[in-house]
């Protein structure tokens, strides 16, 4: 199976075709004009062997979906200056390790994200196997472990106590994190530290993962995060605790002792038994 077409809705079609004409080299085929098969004006693009749908209608708002070109890595500056000259609005990358490729992103007329992309499947897939490896800490490493966590003024950690989840980026220590035993149906997530030369790669969901991969099926699991970063946490399951009641009292405690002692708001999310 392969993809038969891309329909893009843009509010002026003749912009949006001269844009993908003058920066991918796509060549107009069809134009409906005055005469519509389908909801609205329309005109067909083919880049390559890859038809382009281009239809009238409202844009959208922007977010992360998007549609990457694969370009070989000499050609990017050249990409770039023409989207310069088309006046589009060129958007940050995440952080990238070279073996990933690299990425140039722009919004075209209808906040629409493009991605011109340098690597491959095939060596995204034996960066991202190879690189990343996730593991238990060892109890010799509880000196380094409770040292990283001073930096970040976060409790130590008690390895008797504990998961503790170490990442690992090409043989590299990355970040670390936490899955502390409160009882035996009850559990608290955190001690989630990314080092800064690896943030934006998407270490941090890992972690948890790996943590979240050794609870039971009857335990909850409660998470004390700071509420910048409540849409990652919520994205890995955890909603917010509504009935404090049920909370054991250590994780009371430690979540009023967290809104006294950081500058930044803390919350109380838990992820509920998986029965």
């Amino acid at each position: 199976m392969k993809i038969s077409h891309i329909t893009l809705i843009c509010k002026n079609i003749e912009k949006s075709a001269e844009l993908f004409c003058k920066l991918f080299g796509a060549k107009e085929v069809y134009c409906s004009k005055k005469k519509n098969f389908s909801l609205s004006r329309e005109k067909f693009l083919l880049i390559g062997d890859l038809w382009i749908a281009l239809m009238e209608g409202e844009p959208l708002a922007r977010s992360y979906n998007h549609i990457a070109f694969c370009v070989k890595e000499e050609e990017l500056p050249s990409f770039e200056a023409k989207i310069k000259a088309l006046e589009l609005e060129i958007a940050p990358s995440r952080a990238r390790h070279p073996q990933e490729g690299q990425s140039l992103y722009f919004y075209d007329y209808d906040n629409r994200l493009f991605e011109l992309h340098t690597g491959d499947l095939e060596t995204r897939l034996n960066y991202y196997q190879n690189s990343l490896k996730l593991r238990a800490a060892e109890k010799s490493e509880m000196q380094w472990i409770n040292h990283c966590y001073d930096q970040v003024e976060f409790v130590h950690s008690d390895y008797d106590n504990e998961i503790i989840a170490i990442a690992e980026c090409n043989a590299q220590k990355a970040g670390l994190g936490r899955l502390v035993k409160i009882d035996d149906e009850h559990l608290e997530l955190g001690g989630m530290y990314v080092f800064e030369t690896f943030r934006k790669q998407g270490i941090a969901k890992e972690i948890v993962q790996f943590l979240l991969s050794h609870v039971k099926p009857t335990q909850k699991v409660y998470c004390i995060p700071f509420e910048h970063l409540l849409p990652f946490y919520k994205q890995c399951g955890f909603l917010d605790c509504t009935h404090l009641e049920s909370v054991p009292p250590k994780i009371l405690e430690k979540f009023h002792w967290c809104q006294e002692k950081y500058c930044y708001p803390t919350a109380l999310l838990v992820l509920e038994p998986n029965q």
